[in-house]
């Protein structure tokens, strides 16, 4: 995270200089993934989000960006300390700084956090100083826009980091084989802990991304996405998996009785499947119903404190 801009006498200097931070960044990030992983398995083992103590030296030492926040962090990994999720171990991955998370009552579902260090809307410019997208490199913004369907997202870090996660998960068919032939990725997430600042996408947005990419650059050796080894929820399996993380679960989210919510639930399993619009207008029930019945909103759910953590961490699934 050091800003200050990089003086030398020489080229040689330079050079050497430009390693000397790379590596740096690469040894921070690393203490920095591991950190949070010791965090996330002692929530998960003790079923707290009470893992202030072990990222208070990450999460707001550098929070300068006017986006950040110095809770934000914290709340987002609250919704993984709990018994229902473990980390899939996978020291490749998570030396690059990602980190694989499966919910134990639905082992369906998959969730990637990638760890990273830079700020996440820079744009890169791939491409030229009049490029703004990822396809930057292959084609222009024009070019890319006047397709009808387009879901390019923008030549930021933060989007760039989501490509080359999904790179890095193609080398690991392993975690959709066997036992979890039926595993699918419900969502990738870059954060950067230091500034309290996050991005995602939708999987939509992603595979087209993907897609788009591969035909310019394809991937050396079997694409394991291309060939549906390595799933992506859709909208509504992503929402299904969700309710299903919430409600089949042993922990009550801090609900004392979740019969409160039997309609939403019951109305939620008897819409057909493929009819996602439903599905919205069911699930957007539920979080109403929460919302009424705790008193929360997305306005002030980062304020909730003591006893309301845990509603907090139930309403976080459903958005």
């Amino acid at each position: 995270m050091n800003k200050k801009n990089i003086t030398a006498k020489s080229e040689e200097e330079l050079r050497k200089e430009v390693i000397r931070r790379r590596k740096n960044e690469i040894k921070r990030r690393n203490w920095v993934t591991n950190t949070i992983i010791n965090a996330l398995k002692w929530g998960q083992k003790n079923n707290s989000s009470n893992i202030e103590p072990f990222i208070s030296s990450i999460n707001s030492k550098y929070l300068d960006d006017p986006e950040g926040t110095a809770t934000w962090f914290k709340d987002n990994l609250a919704q993984y300390c709990n018994s229902d999720w473990t980390i899939i171990e996978q020291p490749s991955l998570e030396a690059l700084g990602i980190i694989v998370l499966r919910n134990k009552v639905n082992v369906n579902q998959i969730k990637v956090l990638k760890i990273s260090n830079s700020y996440l809307k820079y744009n890169r410019h791939i491409g030229g100083k009049n490029r703004t997208l990822l396809c930057g490199a292959f084609s222009s913004d024009l070019q890319e826009n006047s397709k009808p369907n387009s879901l390019m997202l923008k030549g930021i870090t933060g989007n760039v980091e989501l490509m080359e996660t999904i790179v890095a998960l193609n080398e690991l068919p392993s975690l959709f084989q066997g036992q979890y032939a039926n595993a699918i990725i419900d969502n990738i997430q870059v954060i950067n802990p230091s500034n309290g600042t996050g991005i995602s996408a939708t999987n939509e947005e992603l595979l087209y991304c993907y897609k788009v990419l591969s035909e310019h650059s394809p991937m050396k050796g079997i694409d394991h996405i291309k060939t549906g080894t390595i799933k992506f929820a859709t909208m509504e399996q992503s929402l299904n998996l969700r309710m299903s993380a919430l409600f089949d679960s042993d922990l009550d989210y801090g609900i004392s009785d979740k019969s409160k919510f039997t309609s939403a639930r019951a109305d939620w399993d008897n819409v057909p499947f493929g009819d996602t619009d439903r599905k919205i207008k069911t699930l957007k029930k539920l979080i109403k119903e929460i919302e009424d019945t705790y008193g929360v909103s997305k306005i002030s759910i980062q304020q909730l404190q003591g006893q309301n953590a845990e509603i907090y961490k139930m309403y976080y699934m459903m958005l």
